[in-house]
């Protein structure tokens, strides 16, 4: 286990380390793609048959056909099941990046993260100030996304890199973009640090982890053929199954990175 320097993994099984934190993801569409449990939460658990997130499925049927060839000890790829697939609009704390927050943030998100689950039906100001956020009020997005690329970040990480689907979807990213920044100097005001303030918006699907950064070095080699597939076979499948639609934005907890979660009264 000693090959093991990133942070989410703590097993090539894979075994997920405990990681917790929040941020806003656009909700997957159909309420068969979550799980409910105790006291108002419900965790994602996308079906890999459900018609709304056919998208998911394709990638994930590319995906597993594309695995086999590569050696899992060459690459130390750890794969994300496709009941965690997800697009993040927005990315709050997490314990990777507490330390950057003002003291008084850092101590009060440790406590919500340490009181998961039932620590996010919380209505401090610290929650508030994010689901006031036209993101979150507002339910009719209608946000068509399709496959653009796929990227390895940073050799960390395998994602699926969208873009808008049609004009629409681009006239409604470019809002989404802007409350997006407003969200973010409201939240480093407060907090003393917001990740996305530094960052441009790029929506994406993670599709797999690396456990080295070396290792995923070496997957370079791949990453155009890899490209080339999954976009030549998605361009062979039916236009409906090609994109993906999101008409609603909410904030969800962490535990790890399979493991998201809701608070739904």
């Amino acid at each position: 286990m000693n090959d093991i320097t990133n942070q989410k993994i703590r097993g090539l099984a894979p075994l997920w380390t405990s990681f917790r934190g929040f941020s806003l993801l656009f909700d997957n569409p159909g309420k068969e793609n979550y799980t409910p449990g105790k006291d108002g939460m419900f965790e994602i658990y996308c079906q890999a048959d459900h018609q709304e997130i056919e998208l998911y499925k394709q990638i994930d049927d590319i995906r597993k056909k594309m695995l086999p060839s590569l050696p899992s000890n060459d690459y130390l790829l750890c794969p994300l099941p496709i009941y965690s697939f997800h697009v993040t609009a927005w990315d709050g704390a997490n314990i990777g990046n507490l330390k950057d927050f003002k003291p008084e943030s850092k101590t009060y998100f440790k406590n919500l993260f340490d009181n998961y689950p039932v620590s996010m039906k919380s209505t401090s100001s610290e929650v508030s100030l994010i689901k006031a956020s036209k993101l979150v009020t507002k339910t009719d997005w209608g946000l068509r996304f399709k496959f653009k690329s796929l990227e390895s970040w940073n050799n960390k990480a395998l994602v699926i890199l969208l873009e808008p689907a049609d004009d629409k979807a681009e006239e409604i990213l470019t809002e989404i973009e802007a409350l997006r920044k407003e969200l973010n100097i409201l939240f480093q005001e407060q907090h003393g640090f917001s990740r996305g303030i530094r960052e441009i918006f790029l929506p994406h699907i993670s599709i797999a982890y690396f456990a080295n950064e070396t290792y995923g070095q070496h997957f370079q080699a791949h990453l155009e053929y890899w490209n080339n597939t999954f976009r030549e076979t998605l361009n062979q499948t039916n236009s409906r199954k090609r994109t993906i639609t999101f008409n609603s934005i909410s904030l969800y907890g962490f535990l790890d990175m399979v493991t998201f979660f809701k608070y739904m009264p």
